[in-house]
């Protein structure tokens, strides 16, 4: 029995629970206000600014502005949502391809093709927003563990996908 059809499932796992995890963290110049967002907090809306902005419960909940100025972020990140489910969609790839090689109870080298390219695309996802990370690295801004785990799928569907082109698993004991 090989590892890998299972390597490609934790893989495919940890890249999709990195959309529950925070995906950018911030804080501000002075370091008084922090906080994170994840990906699935920018698909279903942010209802409280108290959700976004961890250090920051009293004073949103005593300033008039703060409803009004989560319906603004709303409004801003609203136009990334599908943008940014398609960067998880590699990983539910990885994740179903791991379901589907784990069930089979086979993993060869088709599928480890595939593997390696689903897992190059989460690299790749996880490489584009390093870039612009590191484009103007006085922000306060970073990249989340959300962000992360893209990358840690990544190298998971690539390993896999090496080792079953090397030695693929045909499903019979070794």
């Amino acid at each position: 029995m090989k590892a890998w059809k299972y390597l490609v499932l934790i893989g495919g796992i940890a890249g999709v629970a990195g959309f529950f995890l925070p995906f950018i963290t911030f804080q501000s110049t002075d370091g008084q206000l922090a906080g994170s967002f994840s990906a699935y907090q920018v698909v279903r809306g942010i209802d409280d600014a108290g959700a976004l902005i961890d250090t920051a419960k009293p004073i949103t909940a005593t300033h008039a502005d703060a409803q009004r100025i989560v319906t603004t972020i709303n409004t801003e990140l609203a136009r990334y949502r599908g943008a940014l489910i398609a960067c998880f969609v590699p990983a539910v790839v990885l994740a179903v391809l791991g379901a589907l090689v784990g069930a089979r109870r086979k993993m060869g080298r088709i599928a480890g093709i595939l593997a390696m390219l689903v897992g190059l695309v989460n690299a790749g996802v996880w490489l584009v927003f390093f870039q612009i990370s590191t484009e103007q690295p006085d922000l306060t801004a970073g990249m989340g563990a959300g962000l992360h785990m893209l990358l840690v799928a990544g190298a998971l569907g690539c390993i896999a996908g090496l080792g079953a082109l090397l030695a693929p698993d045909r499903g019979y004991a070794d």
